[in-house]
């Protein structure tokens, strides 16, 4: 059971380039209140995104279609990244 209120009103940007896994994020994370405001494959994308919008919480995947997601670590968002290839996950 999902809690409905858990990211009520947060502006969440979805990193992923796995069509199927950037949809079960979006299911997920909107049953829990989020508004999600943009979902990118790459990079680049994300980044350009990031300078002309405000996101409160970023769901990263590590490595995404153009390179890893290590720029992103360095936006001054609240971040999950993570890697199920490598098993390496970051919180910032």
């Amino acid at each position: 059971m999902t809690d409905h209120t858990l990211l009520a009103g947060k502006r969440v940007l979805i990193a992923e380039d796995e069509p199927l896994i950037a949809v079960d994020h979006l299911c997920v994370l909107s049953e829990a209140g989020a508004e999600i405001v943009q979902t990118c494959s790459t990079v680049a994308q994300a980044l350009q995104y990031l300078d002309r919008a405000q996101v409160d919480v970023a769901v990263v995947d590590y490595l995404l279609a153009d390179r890893n997601s290590e720029p992103l670590q360095a936006a001054p968002i609240r971040s999950i990244c993570g890697s199920a290839s490598s098993r390496r996950w970051r919180t910032a």
